[in-house]
């Protein structure tokens, strides 16, 4: 009778609606303000439109307004296009033995039942911490940099700008893979795509200490880790979005695949956009040559008064920024007597600094998953996290809360989801540059 108190269990711990989503998004203060949204039965793709441009047929005479107008080619009328988004995948599992379910006994209140709860609240927690770093993550979904050639007996040190703010994303017991790069295009792994398992963290060191067994395993360099390449890049197991010998499987987008760091010509979401089109609809980048000279309060400053002129968007813009770059910030702005103000979700507290710009107020707060070298300026209200069915569901169309292995005596707690991230206007976002060491 026990498994049935653990479904039980299970099933009433999870049944307050936005139970779950909390868990997920708790103390992730940009995952937690977007947007929700659930369609389930809407099909593998969601279809949102765009109005590119408003009809150009206009001019001093009537036939100059004609000249356009009856071309039948774009501007005759409204240039409409159409985001295509497909739903992206995540699961997570987590096994409890048969015996220790059965050490728990029949009691549904039983002592055994808080870390019961805590291995299925952990999993839902770390699913996540895992979504927040990909919403802010490059489109290859990298969580980390390292020198190949410096990485001895499984130990590497994380390299870059962000690798203070990466160390976050090894967690004992992962698994991930490798490659010379980025995963953002036609890229492959190294090793065969061989696994590495995290068998110790150092924070303060910025290392890493890997097995190519598992995380009990001896310590030593996965095949093809150590490669001599200047920069190697790391990736959750399965995770690598390049495509070189690999079909990767979609996860969700991030705030970087809709504005991108560059201006590049490319279909994306079924819209042409970048350099042969309109370029807005990559959204606005501050490029390191306008923002030279500039302090961090003056380039966002900069961003947002572009943002809500040129690029035609409105209103008060969230900025989002690593947390040591937002204390920065803050303690410079303190000096002149600005201090941080208090801010509420749904869920959580959070404080934020606010700049008056040119065109529309700033409100700066920080995000510890963000990158120190990049901000965000957002109007986080045109955002839109869709999902099928939740963020993330419990798998139990079976009507149990858990699953029994066939080959185990085990038993297994299962979570899915199936999300994008979109906004149908990226002109009314922005990204800018951070000088770290500032």
């Amino acid at each position: 009778m026990s498994l049935i108190y653990r479904d039980q269990f299970l099933h009433r711990r999870y049944a307050k609606p936005g139970k779950i989503e909390c868990l997920a998004t708790h103390d992730k203060v940009v995952l937690d303000m977007l947007k929700k949204g659930r369609h389930s039965g809407s099909g593998v793709t969601f279809h949102e439109p765009v109005i590119v441009s408003n009809p150009q047929g206009l001019g001093a005479t009537r036939s100059a307004a004609q000249l356009v107008a009856g071309s039948g080619t774009a501007g005759a009328g409204s240039v409409v296009a159409e985001w295509t988004l497909p739903y992206g995948d995540y699961a997570g599992s987590v096994e409890i033995t048969h015996k220790d379910i059965a050490a728990g006994g029949d009691a549904p209140d039983g002592s055994y039942m808080k870390p019961f709860g805590l291995q299925t609240d952990g999993l839902i927690e770390e699913f996540g911490e895992v979504m927040d770093s990909y919403i802010f993550a490059e489109p290859g979904k990298s969580l980390g940099t390292y020198s190949g050639s410096a990485m001895v007996a499984g130990v590497l040190t994380l390299t870059g700008d962000a690798a203070e703010t990466q160390i976050m994303n090894f967690n004992i017991g992962a698994a991930f893979q490798a490659s010379t790069d980025d995963g953002s295009g036609a890229h492959a792994l190294v090793g065969s795509g061989s696994v590495g398992f995290v068998k110790a963290v150092d924070y303060d060191a910025l290392t890493v200490t890997f097995s190519p067994t598992s995380s009990e395993g001896t310590a030593g360099n996965p095949l093809g880790w150590d490669t001599a390449d200047t920069s190697m890049f790391l990736f959750r197991n399965a995770d690598f979005q390049g495509t070189s010998g690999n079909t990767p499987t979609f996860i969700i987008d991030s705030f970087a695949d809709w504005i991108p760091s560059t201006l590049v010509t490319q279909s994306f979401k079924g819209v042409t956009r970048g350099a042969n089109a309109d370029s807005r609809l990559s959204g606005a980048r501050l490029t390191s040559s306008a923002a030279s000279g500039l302090s961090t309060e003056e380039r966002i400053k900069r961003l947002v008064t572009r943002l809500n002129s040129t690029f035609g968007g409105t209103g008060e813009k969230l900025v989002v920024m690593e947390s040591i770059q937002w204390q920065k910030l803050a303690s410079v702005l303190e000096k002149r007597g600005q201090r941080p103000l208090n801010g509420k979700t749904a869920n959580m507290g959070y404080q934020y600094i606010e700049l008056n710009t040119g065109r529309g107020m700033a409100k700066i707060i920080s995000a510890p998953k963000c990158r120190p070298d990049t901000f965000w300026a957002l109007e986080i209200d045109k955002w839109t996290l869709r999902t099928l069915s939740g963020f993330p569901e419990v798998m139990k169309s079976d009507g149990f809360q858990m699953l029994r292995k066939a080959s185990s005596d085990t038993y297994e707690f299962r979570i899915v989801a199936f999300p994008h991230l979109s906004t149908p206007y990226p002109s009314r976002h922005g990204r800018g540059p951070i000088e770290v060491a500032a």
